[in-house]
């Protein structure tokens, strides 16, 4: 099949007069040449001059098209957008982001190479503006530009539409979720993977994400305000794709599951619900719905995410089980298993120092240590000084909850200890059902 262009790319335009000439302006730079590209511009309503500088840059260029269309959502725009693809493959950059250069060169040397092989392409994502840095997902290109065979090689989510490129051939009859205020392009990324599950990863794009500083705040920097971020994102993303996969292949795999607790992490975290955006009922069945969605989760994929502390990878598996995780006796530890995955082990428990006063060659140490909820019959701290264990008070302090279970509860302790050497090594010692073990991670305070 002959294609008129080698890219078509379909920004979605609402609220960005100060930022869409920058979009627009990346694309015109690319070094594959600009009459390589087809610009689609789809003005959704927007109230200020985003339009009006869409068809400024139209007058000028044959490849730009901008279509006007009352306000529908982003998902709508992009679809008006779909329509009208001539290029071999599409991108839907947002109309406030930016593509380095050689981006579109070096996608289609890839492309071009592994035609046969990937419907999806990635590039890496960096933020600016308001932030700058690496995007969390950023490890898959640490090996290099390839193909990933996501069966294989499962925990390599993606789920941006906005740095991902799509073959126009995958997108035939293809529509996004109009549903979805959130979450749309990741829906439809993941039911694209299904044709193939590899995902190709170029090393050498960048997709320049911004976080405003200055105009209206993005959609995702509003997130947790929004009705639409609660039921209709899991119903129709999470639940649609896990009742996809299952329908299509018989099971959800890994690689669909690492995605879908990605992004079902950040909501385990929050313990406070706005109620503006969601009533006290619909909260019931929103959290019914994440037990219904992490049960599907397998113990290595909970325990596999990286920006997930310990005690919400415990929690999400105490979701996922309904129970206490089993103890496994290890050494001077002690593993909190489910399915024989240690998501999290004892001395993993954080302690925080907040005071240490020395007077009279007599330690004062004082500090906090978070214990998980666990079903113990009881633990102390001791500290180890020079091989020399003391005792430590302990008083009960602020408890942690989120999802309506305690995940952690603070303990303040205080103990008083000797030194007299010079140079002295000092631990903090947990003992736990009789046994000890040395806590791992030590905070310290402005002592």
């Amino acid at each position: 099949m002959s294609y008129k262009y080698k890219f078509s790319i379909v920004s979605a335009v609402y609220k960005v007069e100060e930022f869409v000439a920058e979009t627009i302006e990346s694309l015109i730079s690319q070094t594959i040449g600009f009459k390589n590209i087809q610009l689609i511009l789809v003005d959704d309503g927007s109230p200020d001059g985003s339009g009006a500088i869409c068809d400024k840059y139209a007058a000028k260029y044959d490849n730009i098209l901008v279509i006007h269309k009352e306000n529908g959502g982003v998902s709508s725009a992009r679809n008006a957008g779909l329509e009208k693809v001539e290029g071999k493959y599409v991108n839907f950059i947002d109309s406030d982001d930016l593509l380095t250069p050689s981006t579109l060169k070096k996608v289609w040397e890839f492309f071009e190479a592994h035609e046969d092989e990937t419907d999806v392409v990635s590039i890496p994502l960096f933020f600016f503006d308001g932030r700058t840095g690496n995007h969390h997902l950023n490890f898959k290109f640490e090996q290099g530009t390839r193909v990933i065979d996501l069966l294989e090689d499962w925990f390599n989510p993606q789920l941006s539409m906005s740095s991902s490129f799509i073959k126009a051939s995958a997108l035939k009859g293809v529509k996004v979720d109009s549903r979805l205020a959130f979450a749309e392009d990741a829906q439809l990324i993941q039911k694209l993977l299904l044709n193939k599950c590899t995902l190709g990863v170029v090393a050498e794009g960048m997709y320049m994400y911004r976080r405003r500083l200055t105009g209206a705040l993005s959609a995702l920097q509003t997130t947790t305000q929004r009705a639409e971020w609660y039921l209709p994102c899991l119903k129709y993303f999470h639940i649609e794709i896990l009742e996809y996969y299952k329908e299509k292949m018989g099971y959800v795999p890994k690689f669909i599951q690492a995605s879908l607790m990605y992004d079902i992490q950040w909501r385990i975290r929050q313990n406070e619900f706005p109620e503006e955006a969601i009533s006290e009922e619909e909260k019931q069945e929103y959290i019914e719905l994440i037990r219904y969605i992490i049960g599907h989760f397998d113990p290595d994929v909970i325990n596999i995410q990286k920006q997930l502390t310990a005690e919400f990878k415990l929690l999400a598996c105490r979701i996922k089980y309904g129970r206490a995780p089993d103890f496994n006796f290890v050494d001077d530890d002690i593993e909190l298993c489910y399915d024989g995955v240690a998501v999290s082990s004892i001395s993993t428990c954080a302690s925080r120092l907040e005071n240490f006063e020395y007077k009279d060659g007599e330690v004062t140490l004082e500090g906090f240590i978070n214990m998980y909820d666990l079903p113990f019959d009881g633990f102390e701290v001791k500290v180890d000084v020079n091989g020399e264990l003391f005792d430590c008070s302990l008083t009960d302090g602020m408890v942690s909850y989120s999802f309506e279970q305690m995940i952690l509860k603070r303990h303040k302790f205080c103990c008083k200890f000797p030194i007299n050497k010079d140079k002295n090594t000092i631990a903090i010692k947990l003992i736990v059902n009789g046994r000890s073990m040395t806590v791992k991670h030590n905070l310290f305070g402005k002592f």
